[in-house]
């Protein structure tokens, strides 16, 4: 038995390097299969860790972008109420600005009624009787009260009955040398005087009102 060792040693060496060798490749395959696993594993833990963090990044953006919207939809709100508060405040002064107005526009159309009746041509167009100041001010009027809007509110069409009458004596006329039209009606007159004298009225409440309000010139 030893000297056929001894004879096949040659071979026997030659078979053990060959199997070494295989074993050698075999390993070195398993272990380049497991490098590529590894390799693989790691390239998707770092693309999950990239949208991870652009998630992250997004989430951030988004909650940046909420607190802009929230902080800019908060001062609109603060200007809105600024802005109410100061309309509160210039409110009754607005009224009783476009209470002078109107009260001098009925100044200046209540002789035109005594003139319009015997001249009915010389009448202008009493279009400026709409009172649209007035009408501009009717939201302040409801403001101090609900009797106050009510009687602003009637002022405004008793300006609107005089622009009416106004209306039918201009038409009226039938030219130079013709006597005017018969008309049967009251005339602006008492509409003119009724809302003068509620305008009066009006203007010494919203006074009282002032004065009784605490701070009311501040």
């Amino acid at each position: 038995m030893p000297e056929w060792i001894t004879h096949n040693a040659p071979a026997i060496a030659a078979i053990a390097a060959t199997i070494s060798a295989i074993f050698t490749a075999l390993y070195f395959i398993a272990t380049l299969k497991i490098f590529r696993e590894a390799r693989r594993s790691a390239d998707a833990a770092q693309v999950s860790a990239s949208a991870a963090e652009e998630a992250a990044q997004a989430a951030k953006d988004n909650a940046l972008a909420a607190q802009q919207s929230a902080d800019a939809a908060q001062k609109s709100v603060d200007l809105a109420i600024q802005q109410f508060e100061t309309q509160l405040r210039q409110g009754p002064q607005i009224l009783n600005d476009a209470l002078r107005s109107t009260k001098a526009l009925i100044e200046y159309w209540s002789p035109m009624a005594r003139v319009g009746q015997g001249n009915p041509q010389s009448v202008p167009d009493p279009a400026p009787l709409q009172a649209s100041d007035l009408a501009h001010a009717l939201p302040y009027a409801r403001q101090v009260s609900r009797e106050c809007s009510s009687r602003v509110t009637s002022i405004i069409d008793e300006l609107k009955c005089a622009k009416s009458e106004f209306d039918r004596i201009r038409q009226s006329y039938r030219g130079p040398g013709v006597s005017p039209a018969s008309a049967i009606g009251p005339g602006p007159s008492p509409h003119l005087e009724r809302a003068d004298k509620w305008i009066d009225e009006l203007r010494v409440e919203l006074a009282e009102r002032h004065r009784a309000t605490p701070n009311a010139d501040h």
